[in-house]
């Protein structure tokens, strides 16, 4: 036969483990995904020598493959506009094409996004 505090003492570890879990997958679920993009310099070129932190945010995401999703939409948007455009606009547009492919997706939590 179990001795009764044993079995207390079990149902409460789970529950307890339980609770931890818990935690855990609302604190995942609760973490949203940046597009960040790289702005652009003078010349319409993607500044990636800048950190991370000083990347546009271009909007906020549930999940990190809604955000890689968006950076394709994002990326075919502005090259068509890029083809469409022959005059100064064609460098900017081309410029953000660049510049979003540049860009990465990244959980909001990420320290990185705290760099001076």
């Amino acid at each position: 036969m179990v001795p009764a505090a044993f079995v207390i003492a079990s149902v409460c570890d789970k529950s307890e483990s339980m609770k931890l879990r818990h935690a855990a997958a609302l604190a995942l679920a609760s973490i949203g995904w940046y597009l960040m993009i790289p702005p652009l310099d003078n010349s319409q070129k993607p500044r990636t020598d800048l950190p991370l932190s000083q990347y546009w945010q271009d909007s906020s995401y549930d999940s990190a493959r809604e955000c890689e999703e968006a950076k394709l939409q994002l990326q075919r948007f502005h090259l068509d506009r890029s083809k469409k455009n022959v005059d100064h606009m064609h460098e900017f547009y081309y410029g953000m094409f660049e510049s979003i492919a540049q860009g990465s997706c990244v959980a909001s939590d990420d320290p990185r996004l705290k760099e001076k």
